[in-house]
């Protein structure tokens, strides 16, 4: 019952720091709605997409991007707590490791929730439509969820290795745009070359971009559909355990 007890009041701490600094919300979340709008209205009719708009197909696109952008800063809260010297009071507590880990992941997956759901709110605005039922909404959530927690754990390991910021932004900053491009987040996956089609299989955004799409158009799903779903569960399980093995290093 503890571990429970530590995961709420770890989630609930991470949840009141970013309350505290609303500009991190909003300036994490200003990147993806500027490209929903300016990329939804610049490229509509120019793009053959199976049917449907250019908004239609970019939407579940700018989702999984702003789980990468918020997840993949995430680690700056970590870097926060041990500049000031809170993590270690933290860690000095009986509270589990393990139990600091998901809070915390838990917490950057709230926050995305509210950003996402933001997201999709300004492109129903723009003539985005959800055609998908309530299982696909949780199925597209889970999708998300896992994403993000494979993301931030990422994140957040490379903060407790480093214990620095300037590693986690360059980092972050180097990989963001190839992950971005080397997926169907922008463009159909069949407008690409050979070489590119073949590198988004090693990209989890490309997993998570045909699950949200699928989920939005409320299409039948592909044979590959649960596969893709593993795909996401096995990287948030490799974020959790980094980021495990980093809070434990910084105990060392």
């Amino acid at each position: 019952m503890n571990f429970f007890n530590d995961i709420f009041t770890t989630t609930q701490r991470y949840l009141k720091s970013q309350v505290q600094t609303p500009y991190f919300l909003v300036f994490s979340i200003a990147q993806p709605i500027f490209w929903l709008i300016i990329f939804g209205q610049l490229f509509e009719g120019m793009f053959t997409t199976g049917g449907y708009s250019y908004i239609q197909f970019i939407t579940p696109g700018i989702v999984v991007m702003n789980v990468l952008y918020d997840a993949g800063y995430s680690g700056m809260s970590v870097i926060e707590d041990i500049e000031h010297g809170v993590f270690y009071k933290i860690l000095a507590s009986p509270t589990n490791k393990l139990a600091i880990v998901i809070g915390n992941l838990l917490a950057s997956f709230l926050s995305i929730f509210i950003q996402v759901t933001i997201v999709i709110i300004i492109a129903l605005m723009l003539g985005f439509s959800f055609y998908g039922n309530l299982l696909d909404l949780l199925i597209m959530i889970v999708a998300i969820g896992l994403l993000a927690f494979g993301v931030s754990g990422c994140s957040k390991a490379l903060a407790f290795f480093t214990r620095k910021d300037d590693p986690v932004v360059i980092i972050v900053n180097f990989i963001t745009m190839p992950l971005i491009f080397l997926s169907s987040i922008l463009l159909p996956a069949e407008s690409m070359p050979n070489w590119a089609g073949k590198l988004i299989l090693f990209n989890p955004l490309e997993y998570a971009v045909r699950i949200v799409r699928q989920c939005c158009y409320g299409a039948v799903k592909d044979a590959n559909f649960g596969y893709y779903l593993v795909i996401l569960l096995c990287f948030a399980i490799v974020g959790v355990i980094l980021s495990t093995l980093g809070i434990k290093r910084t105990t060392d």
